[in-house]
């Protein structure tokens, strides 16, 4: 199992490139513990390429793609994964 978090809620990424509803998703007050938490499984994150900054203090979460858009994807694995 793995997370889809849109770091932006107002972005339109969650509608683009996840599988649940911003009603059925992850709460912003799950968001502490998914970018710096002990987490179980993967975890990735969308956002905005100018937001990109926002990820920079947690150096386990690595970028995995930005398209020709404006998104960027990120991952954070758990600790016992290499």
């Amino acid at each position: 199992m793995s997370i889809w978090l849109a770091l932006v809620l107002k972005t339109a990424a969650p509608h683009f490139y996840t599988y649940k509803s911003l009603e059925r998703g992850v709460k912003e007050q799950d968001l502490p513990w998914l970018l710096a938490g002990p987490i179980d499984s993967l975890v990735f994150f969308i956002i905005y390429k100018s937001d990109a900054d926002l990820l920079a203090p947690y150096k386990d979460i690595y970028c995995i793609q930005t398209n020709a858009g404006c998104f960027a994807f990120y991952k954070r694995l758990p600790a016992n994964t290499g």
